[in-house]
């Protein structure tokens, strides 16, 4: 006769648990279960980002005209981008929309002041766009964080 392996004392060859000790023994004609597979979880960390830090890189930093700063910060580079090559341009626009219209304003007795003045509310407008967005993208990234646990794009 066998011996138990969990207890030491002996059993009938076809028991499938011991009389002493109540232990599962391997006998032929216990089905044997695979083993459990292990559950692995793994566990991201993406940090949120800061509506605040968006909208003051985004209306700061746009003031001199870089604007999509608040826009990569949030993780839109291709946005970003667009936005610095479009705030860079305008800028340099009402630069010589200033000088255009401080030369006009000379010879026209003030009146060629017009032009710039809308140009620099186009970009003021655009600007105040801009900056909001960044805040608007912020928000969104952490939504969509605190929802799904990953980053949105």
């Amino acid at each position: 006769m066998p011996y138990c392996p969990n207890c030491g004392q002996q059993y009938y060859e076809n028991a499938r648990f011991c009389q002493n000790c109540g232990g599962r023994l391997g006998t032929i004609d216990t089905p044997t279960m695979p083993p459990p597979t292990p559950t692995v979880t793994r566990t991201f960390v993406v940090e949120s980002k800061s509506t605040g830090v968006a909208a003051l890189l985004a209306g700061l930093i746009g003031l001199v005209g870089l604007w999509g700063i608040g826009h990569i910060y949030v993780g839109r580079v291709a946005r970003g981008a667009v936005l610095l090559i479009v705030g860079i341009t305008l800028y340099i626009g009402m630069i010589f929309a200033m000088v255009f219209g401080a030369i006009t304003a000379i010879f026209t007795f003030g009146l060629g002041l017009g032009i710039p003045f809308i140009y620099i509310l186009f970009i003021f407008a655009l600007w105040a766009w801009q900056t909001y967005d960044a805040y608007s993208l912020a928000k969104r990234f952490n939504e969509y964080m605190l929802q799904y646990g990953r980053a949105p794009w």
